[in-house]
Order: structure tokens, then C-alpha cells, then sequence
């Protein structure tokens, strides 16, 4: 993550946005804290997550806590409970088991408590339209960034979350569409999001 990407219905702006203001959150992946550094201007208290040392230097100063370390081999008892909000920004497709994650981060939550998750889109235009072509090169950023381990339809995104005792409160959209303006980038990505969609940004709750 390069910094904070303030732009209408970037994913970073959304998170903020759904996230709100004097909450208590978890955020994992903080990385460097940029959107850490949103939450705190907002009178939220943030418990940070990150695997980079260094990174997490840098968030320290926007958490009232950090932890340090692979979430996948972590006591999530050990981080807190009752959080009103955790965040996945960009984190749950570089997990080898995401779905044991989200079922230990229901049990952290409080009692109306939500994920505000952020999810790359494999079936973007532009991967299609490459497909087509015979590509799918990885690369240092973005949806075929090298590191991600798990690759998310709208389809099966919605899945992850249905089956792991969540149930989504609200899908909304990062614009992608080979199209000029961004109102007819949103349009198009709200008319079709599994096609026109760089990311999703999911909210669920636990089931009861």
C-alpha cells in the first residue's frame, strides 16, 4: 500500500465510511496505518494486526494496540473482544485458510459487531479480456498481485462469508469499466459488479 487513496469509492474511503466514527476496531493487515490514521480521526480506538515489523513501527502511533505476527497462527483471544468493527482490507485473499480466520473473528466480536471486508474481483474485465488473449501474469500490485494465495468471484466471495456463520449486510463496489466518467463507471459496475467491479467491500454480521 502505497498511502491513503482518498478518492470517492476508492476501497480505502468506503472502509472508513462503513467503519464510522468512536467505535472499537480491529484492523488486520494495518500495514503502515494509512487507513489506521483515517479511523483514529474519526475518535475510533483501533487494535492493529500486522506481519511487517517495520510497517507496524509506523501504524503503532494510530493504534491503542498492536500485535505483531501471521494472523493464520494467532490466539485471536489474546487480541481483545467485544470489537464493533474488524477490517480486512485487502487481507483475505493472501490467507491460506480464510475461512478459518472469519470464524475466529466472530468470536471476537461484540454483540451488534461487524466485518468490513475488501476483496480484489478475478473476474474484472480486464482479467477476462486477458484471459481471451492467453494472459494472466502476475504482478507486483493489484488483482493479480504475486502474493495472493485465493482469488474471489462476487459468487464465491459472498460464499465465504455465507458459510462461515456470516450473513452479508451490504456489497459495495470499486468502479472498473472500459468506459470514460466516473458516473458511467459506477453505473455500470452497480448494473453488473461481478464484470464492472475492481473490488468489493463487503459488510456481514455473525448469524444468530
Amino acid at each position: 500500500m502505497q498511502g491513503y487513496n482518498a478518492q470517492n469509492f476508492s476501497s480505502h474511503s468506503q472502509i472508513v465510511n462503513l467503519a464510522g466514527g468512536g467505535n472499537k476496531i480491529i484492523e488486520f493487515g494495518c500495514g503502515k496505518g494509512f487507513v489506521t490514521e483515517q479511523l483514529q480521526k474519526h475518535g475510533n480506538k483501533v487494535t492493529g494486526v500486522e506481519i511487517n515489523t517495520e510497517n507496524a513501527k509506523r501504524a503503532k502511533k494510530f493504534c491503542s494496540k498492536i500485535f505483531i505476527g501471521d494472523i493464520e497462527k494467532m490466539d485471536f483471544r489474546k487480541l481483545g473482544s467485544g470489537f464493533d468493527v474488524a477490517l480486512f482490507g485487502d487481507v483475505l485473499e493472501h490467507l491460506k485458510n480464510p475461512e478459518g480466520t472469519l470464524g475466529k473473528t466472530g468470536r471476537i466480536l461484540g454483540k451488534n459487531g461487524r466485518v468490513i471486508a475488501s476483496i480484489p474481483n478475478i473476474a474484472n474485465w480486464k482479467i477476462r479480456l486477458g484471459l481471451l488473449g492467453g494472459k494472466f501474469d502476475y504482478a507486483e500490485q493489484g488483482i493479480l498481485d504475486k502474493t495472493h494465495l485465493k482469488f474471489f468471484t462476487l459468487k464465491n466471495a459472498k460464499k465465504l462469508f455465507n458459510e462461515n456463520n456470516f450473513v452479508i449486510e451490504k456489497i459495495l463496489t470499486v468502479p472498473s469499466a472500459p468506459v470514460p466518467g466516473s458516473s458511467a463507471k459506477r453505473l455500470l459496475s452497480k448494473l453488473v459488479p461481478g464484470l464492472f467491479s475492481f473490488q468489493f467491500v463487503i459488510v456481514a454480521k455473525v448469524k444468530k
